[in-house]
C-alpha cells in the first residue's frame, strides 16, 4: 500500500493524509517517514491555550486572537480551529505549518511493552516524561515541483461526531469554529 501511495505522489498526484494521537499515530509513522514527516506519536497537550471550559477533554484551540493561526492560503476567512488531541508533526524544508503549536506545547512519548503468554498477545503501554511540542504542527502542507501533501496530526477535528449519548459533540459538530472552512482549504489547495 505504502509503494502504491507513493507512486502516486512523485508521479504528480495529491495526498491528504489523516492521521491521529496514539495508536493511530504508530501504525502511521513509516507511511509518514517515507514521505519525510517525523511525528511526535504522543498526544499533544497545552495546558496555556487549550480550551478551558471542558476539563474532563480539553480542547487545543488555534486562533488569531492567541497567534496561533498563520498566515498562509489555508487561513483565509478562517479565525478559529479547535484540535481534540492528536499529534505533532514536522515535515520536509519547505514546509507550510498550518496549526502550529505554542511554546507551552507537549506530548508524553510512549513506549510498547509486548508479552506473549501461550496463545495471548499481551500489551502494556508506558508514557515517558514529558517532551515539547514547540516548533511541532497539528497540521502540515508541502509541495515539489509535482507532488502536494497535506498530513493532518488530528482526526476529530476534521469531522463530525456526537457520544453515544449524544450529549457530547466533537470535531465540527462542536460549533464556535471555523473547522469547516479549514477542511474545505485542505482539500481544495491541491486542485488550485
Amino acid at each position: 500500500m505504502t509503494m502504491y501511495i507513493m507512486y502516486i505522489v512523485y508521479s504528480g498526484g495529491s495526498l491528504l493524509v489523516i492521521t491521529d494521537h496514539f495508536p493511530i499515530s504508530k501504525v502511521s509513522e513509516a507511511l509518514l517517514t517515507r514521505l519525510g514527516v517525523s511525528s511526535t506519536v504522543g498526544t499533544v497537550e497545552d495546558s496555556v491555550t487549550a480550551d478551558k471550559t471542558i476539563a474532563q477533554d480539553p480542547r487545543l484551540v488555534f486562533s488569531i486572537q492567541n497567534g496561533l493561526l498563520p498566515k498562509n492560503q489555508f487561513m483565509q476567512n478562517v479565525t478559529k480551529v479547535l484540535s481534540f488531541t492528536g499529534e505533532g508533526l514536522k515535515g520536509p524544508a519547505g514546509t507550510i505549518n498550518i496549526l502550529p503549536f505554542s511554546k507551552y506545547g507537549y506530548y508524553q512519548p510512549q513506549q510498547l511493552f509486548q508479552e506473549r503468554k501461550g496463545e495471548e498477545l499481551h500489551v502494556k503501554v508506558k508514557s515517558l516524561k514529558p517532551v515539547s511540542a514547540y516548533g511541532c504542527s497539528q497540521a502540515i502542507a508541502f509541495k515539489s515541483d509535482t507532488d502536494r501533501v497535506i498530513v493532518c496530526g488530528e482526526a476529530a477535528m476534521l469531522s463530525a461526531q456526537r457520544d453515544r449519548k449524544k450529549t457530547d459533540v466533537f470535531g465540527m459538530n462542536y460549533g464556535h469554529s471555523d473547522n469547516k472552512q479549514l477542511l474545505l482549504k485542505l482539500i481544495h489547495w491541491p486542485i488550485q
